[in-house]
């Protein structure tokens, strides 16, 4: 029984990332059949963002299936997550092969799409462009450089997709239960003194490797900043998130700092904190 449940939650998830896959395509190769732009071919340098873009779009409805069904990306959702990346490469090419007509007649009525993939490859103009506005055209890049060029493509749209499974591996899961932890709460904290607040990291971290879970929560709400930012003045923030499966009621906490940069607040990676709590949190009063 158990075994018939996970197939049909597989092929749910499938099917919802076969539409979110549809509906990319299908938009991006619109925007190409009326504008003549492949919005998926847009590089910088040798990095496919376009191609990376779409692949990662193409992939939300894995991510979303995952989430409500309580899954997680094993081997068979990594795997139809690559195959339909790969697939979407080949369909975003297939509209405009279907629409675009040469005086008065389909392209589809005058050559097979695998030529036609083939002449397009071989037939790759390149743009240098800086922000966003082009400046040397290059012309045609000749066959085995526009096969290359395809290929790095088609790579974009496979990490693409993986890359959605990333951040579905970055969720806290129950594995007893079999569930994704749903957010509880948030405690947030502003401060100025960058020395200060780094050796107050350190201090935070040790009581939470000494397993005093709401001992930190209360470090950090009471001596880690102000609970409101002043403006102008405050450029550090320290946040906590706090997860709990709503079957067994295990915590997870999860601590990041961030510094303001122009105006947008920018995670620093190496202050990331994350934590199974038990159940020490289920009396917390965070604020």
């Amino acid at each position: 029984m158990l075994n018939l449940i996970r197939i049909v939650q597989l092929l749910i998830i499938t099917a919802m990332g076969i539409i979110s896959t549809t509906l990319t395509v299908s938009v991006f190769g619109l925007i190409e059949a009326w504008t003549g732009f492949a919005l998926y071919s847009i590089m910088f340098l040798i990095i496919p963002l376009g191609a990376g873009l779409a692949g990662f779009i193409s992939g939300i409805g894995y991510y979303l299936g995952c989430r409500l069904l309580h899954q997680q990306a094993g081997f068979v959702v990594t795997l139809n997550v690559l195959l339909t990346s790969v697939g979407a490469y080949f369909l975003v090419h297939y509209v405009p092969y279907y629409l675009i007509e040469v005086e008065g007649v389909r392209v589809k009525d005058l050559m097979p799409f695998w030529n036609y993939l083939d002449l397009d490859i071989r037939h790759t103009s390149l743009i240098f462009g800086l922000r966003g506005m082009p400046i040397i055209p290059i012309g045609e890049i000749g066959s085995i450089f526009g096969y290359i060029y395809a290929l790095i493509q088609l790579i974009g749209f496979a990490l693409g997709g993986l890359a959605i499974l990333g951040w579905l591996l970055e969720a806290p899961f129950c594995e007893q239960c079999s569930r994704y932890l749903k957010k509880t709460n948030t405690q947030q904290r502003y401060a100025s003194e960058e020395f200060l607040l780094l050796g107050q990291i350190q201090y935070f971290k040790d009581i939470l490797d000494s397993g005093r879970y709401l001992k930190a929560l209360e470090f950090h709400a009471d001596q880690m900043g102000n609970s409101k930012r002043k403006r102008f003045r405050h450029n550090l923030k320290t946040r906590i998130i706090i997860r709990r499966c709503k079957r067994c009621g295990i915590s997870h906490l999860e601590f990041e700092a961030f510094l303001l940069k122009q105006w947008e607040w920018k995670n620093v990676p190496e202050t990331r904190i994350r934590s199974w709590a038990g159940h020490e949190l289920d009396a917390a009063n965070i604020k």
